[in-house]
């Protein structure tokens, strides 16, 4: 797994940023809406990802969700 500090002027800052709940963490804090947070992000990119939600089973799904990365890097 690699992470990856973006700054602002990075190229995909932008992309990345919607992603960060920064108001969650201004109102908690009591901070002003009006004000964004700034500051650097990190980005770890997920190889897998196992999502659990017992309540699938209602609907005919298993429980467990994988999601695996497919591999990039075959015919390179």
């Amino acid at each position: 797994m690699r992470a990856r500090v973006l700054s602002e002027s990075d190229a995909d800052f932008a992309h990345y940023w919607p992603a960060f709940r920064w108001q969650s963490d201004h109102v908690e804090r009591s901070r002003s809406l009006d004000e964004p947070q700034s500051g650097p992000l990190v980005v770890i990119e997920a190889e897998r990802i196992v999502y659990t939600e017992h309540r699938l089973r209602r609907d005919g799904f298993a429980p467990r969700q994988f999601w695996t990365r497919a591999d990039t890097s075959a015919g390179s």
